[in-house]
């Protein structure tokens, strides 16, 4: 079942075109990652998916119900984790649930479950600015799959982090979906996490950005670092950097 349809969809900004004609689907528990060079158009293609900005044409489904301009109905994390500093980790988390009218005591309750899964349990009661770079993206993760948990868009949630930390994180998230089977689209301009992690990758053209090319990605699943060693791995890297060229 296709739970996000993207069907021709442009937009552009005063003097610049961003993306022309853009139309791909995303399928029910699949990991679709959008893989393009910096500043071709990849994370107001989010902003036009999740309903934060309007496309100047085309249309974005949701389960076959037309969500263009609506914003809210998907769970949405941008490149920065938005953590507010004066709320404890537990209640940061907590934030979505609590706007949707849980009391505090409920949200805090839905939360807990999930801590350990997070690697968040025994830091909830902390604020984010005694968190690592990491634990902040966990902490932000969790709170955009509490949101809602059967769908997220990602803009680059690894991005900011050291080599070595973004690695981790990479690993832990292939483990992590493995039991939430949660459709995700990613926004990535890092060709070995979009094959670590996707089961495609869509990859866009420079500025106004088009589709390339749509690949595969067959690597068997649990995945790790060792994995970018491998022929397949690399053939499947060659042909992603030949796409962005």
């Amino acid at each position: 079942m296709k739970r996000i349809r993207v069907e021709n969809v442009s937009h552009s900004f005063p003097e610049t075109e961003v993306f022309r004609d853009l139309s791909f689907s995303v399928d029910s528990r699949e990991f679709v990652s959008i893989l393009g060079q910096s500043g071709c158009g990849k994370s107001t293609l989010l902003h036009v998916i999740s309903g934060v900005i309007a496309p100047d044409s085309g249309r974005v489904f949701l389960d076959e119900e037309d969500i263009t301009s609506r914003p809210g109905l998907v769970s949405y994390m941008p490149q920065n984790d938005l953590l507010l500093p004066w709320k404890t980790v537990l209640r940061n988390i907590g934030l979505p649930l609590s706007l949707k009218g849980r009391k505090a005591r409920e949200a805090a309750a839905a939360v807990e479950p999930y801590l350990a899964l997070f690697g968040l349990e025994g830091f909830e009661h902390r604020y984010p600015a005694q968190l690592s770079g990491g634990m902040r993206q966990r902490a932000a993760l969790l709170r955009t799959y509490l949101h809602r948990t059967d769908i997220m868009l990602l803009d680059e949630p690894f991005g900011a982090l050291d080599a070595i930390t973004r690695e981790r994180l990479q690993e832990w998230l292939t483990r992590l979906l493995e039991t939430l089977r949660t459709t995700v689209l990613l926004v990535t301009h890092d060709i070995d996490e979009a094959i670590l992690l996707s089961d495609r990758i869509i990859v866009l053209s420079p500025r106004p950005a088009r589709i390339a090319e749509i690949l595969p990605v067959d690597l068997p699943r649990p995945r790790n670092g060792e994995q970018k060693l491998s022929p397949e791995f690399l053939k499947l890297k060659k042909r992603a950097l030949h796409a962005l060229e």
